[in-house]
């Protein structure tokens, strides 16, 4: 039996970030970014010296790619190994670094912002521009939350300070926590894989210990929730500008589509409470711990060590599209993927992209169940993503979260409905059904009590200091009105450890993961056939999500009307035919 790999990163850089090499690249992009800062404050108003603006903008392009290439392999570098005290110094020196660069684009923002149409039109229409035409676009459209010009120059320089900097301290502080489980220490992606352990003392016991391990520096994760927190709200105050404005900016979605998205999630609540108590039935309980959720029943078939689950993913990919089953193949045959279940990783998985090597590269913790299959395939997925638009500019190839988990959960729905269709007997039925089930509450019970709780967190900060006592308080209330009460035992500390909240750079990661799954399932729908008229569709649609907005995107491509709830509970249809066959599995099922 194969292990789970390590990825190849020395064939990208070779010796990491104690090469010469990577520190001198890494020197040459501040070297490059100092002037670059100077010669952007420099640019006359438009429509005065267009030759220049286009000279620097194309400058900041390129400089844009190397500095993501080399902090992507400092990233790497220190997420694999969280006791690499060098590789955690590169990631926040690349960190200031980029900080620097975003700095360059304070001027060009305000001025693209400011400017009359006809003088942006006379700088954006400029041949070689084309490609930069995009990300010019936005600057536009997202006028509203600049801050007049010197202070928006402070917010940047100040980035790796504030919100980046108390967003690396969770990161770092949170990756060396170590998990005493059953005389073993575990990271928490290692103790995480065992809440989902079929036996339930195993799965009590690895959430227990999970919890008294976060709750231990419970002071330190509220301190950096209310600093990011703070730091948001006050700029949010200084532009005028509600708390979700910045959010559904990079979305690049109207309100009115989340506001409907909202809608039909409330109306399908009972479809999954019914759903969860069928579950407690099948597992002979009389209500569900927080854990049982993701137990699993049934058969599951058989094991899901690394070599089956690649294997299996590779083949289902590749009967869904050949083109992403040819992809799947040179990724996992090139060790693009971390998956390796040891001591010392950061928890979680993610997939992130080098531009100037033009690879992916996939982290995550295989535990040797089905939902390990499921992750990895969902980030080729995202890998997948990357490759259709490998070759497009940076600003063409600016996917918003709402839209980048098209390909991800696409791929995710390839390999549940390949393994429902390869099912054996109800046990083997009712285990997959199930799998597909307890993703519709992820993502329609789970990602919605987050996204409450973070609403919530602004309300509470106005008051001073964010208490761990009443977070834990109030994480618990915001999950029992998402998941309808359905549960016996809740996670108090679920907001300690869910790194979204923690991310500097983007505030609410979470109903973009809502939209996309049922997005994806809507795109599954129409396109799953396979034909070559849908591949076409499929692949045009990953391109236009590199620099479209959502709405027309969808109306154009798939004939759908995102803010109409009705489209949304089209997505959730699916899951009514699963419950219905799920109750039906677990009628037939006899485990004797």
């Amino acid at each position: 039996m194969k292990p789970a790999p390590q990825w190849d990163m020395e064939r990208i850089e070779p010796g990491g970030v104690a090469s010469p090499r990577w520190k001198q690249r890494a020197e040459d992009t501040l070297a490059r970014a100092q002037p670059l800062v100077t010669r952007a404050d420099a640019l006359p108003d438009l429509p005065e010296g267009l030759e220049t603006w286009e000279s620097v903008l194309l400058e900041l392009e390129a400089l844009g790619l190397e500095v993501w290439e080399v902090a992507v392999i400092a990233h790497c570098q220190s997420s694999s190994d969280t006791r690499d005290r060098e590789a955690a110094a590169a990631e926040a020196r690349m960190r200031e670094i980029g900080a620097l660069t975003h700095r360059a684009w304070v001027r060009i923002e305000d001025g693209v912002a400011h400017c009359s149409a006809a003088h942006f039109e006379a700088l954006a229409s400029l041949p070689a521009l084309s490609d930069v035409r995009p990300r010019l676009d936005r600057m536009r459209a997202d006028a509203a939350l600049l801050l007049p010009r010197d202070q928006q120059a402070l917010i940047r320089e100040l980035g790796p300070d504030t919100l980046d900097g108390w967003g690396a301290l969770y990161q770092e502080l949170s990756g060396r926590l170590e998990v005493p489980l059953n005389g073993e220490t575990l990271s928490p992606g290692q103790a995480f894989n065992q809440t989902g352990a079929a036996d339930r003392e195993v799965r009590l016991a690895a959430f227990s210990a999970l919890a008294s391990t976060w709750s231990s520096r419970r002071d330190t994760w509220a301190a950096c929730l209310t600093h990011l927190t703070g730091v948001r709200q006050t700029l949010n105050d200084r532009r005028g500008v509600g708390l979700l404005a910045d959010s559904l900016a990079s979305a690049r979605m109207e309100p009115e589509t989340l506001e409907a998205m909202d809608e039909a999630i409330r109306e399908f609540r009972p479809v999954l409470t019914d759903y969860l108590g069928t579950k407690a039935q099948v597992l002979g309980l009389d209500g569900l711990h927080w854990v049982d959720v993701a137990a699993p029943v049934g058969e599951s078939g058989a094991p899901h060590d690394w070599e089956t689950s690649s294997q299996f993913v590779l083949e289902h990919l590749h009967n869904a599209q050949p083109d992403l089953g040819e992809f799947t193949r040179k990724a996992l045959e090139g060790r693009w993927v971390e998956a390796e279940d040891r001591p010392g990783k950061r928890g979680g998985g993610y997939c992130t992209w080098l531009p100037i090597s033009k690879e992916s590269r996939i982290f995550m913790t295989h535990g040797g169940r089905f939902r390990s299959t499921v992750t990895l395939a969902h980030e080729l997925g995202h890998a997948y993503h990357n490759e259709v638009l490998k070759d497009a500019a940076p600003a063409r190839r600016a996917i918003p979260m709402t839209l980048a988990e098209s390909a991800s959960t696409f791929a995710e729905n390839v390999v549940r409905d390949a393994a429902l269709a390869q099912a054996n007997g109800p046990g083997e039925r009712l285990a997959l059904l199930d799998a597909r089930l307890r993703a519709g509450v992820t993502f329609l019970m789970n990602i919605p009590a987050r996204f409450s709780f973070e609403k919530y967190l602004y309300t509470a900060r106005r008051d001073g200091v964010l208490n761990p006592d009443i977070l834990d308080e109030a994480m618990v209330a915001h999950q029992k009105e998402a998941y309808s009460d359905a549960l016996t035992t809740w996670s108090p500390t679920f907001w300690c450890a869910k790194m979204h909240f923690y991310f500097g750079g983007r505030s609410f990661y979470n109903f973009p993961y809502a939209f996309g799954y049922l997005f994806s399932a809507l795109v599954y729908e129409q396109l799953k056939d396979g034909s070559e008229a849908s591949r076409a569709i499929y692949r045009e649609l990953l391109v236009r999500t590199g620099h479209d907005r959502a709405e027309p995107l969808a109306m154009e491509l798939l004939g759908l009307d995102l803010t109409d709830p009705a489209t949304w509970r089209a997505g959730m249809e699916p899951l009514v035919q699963d419950l219905a066959d799920y109750k039906e599995a677990a009628a037939a099922y006899n485990p004797s």
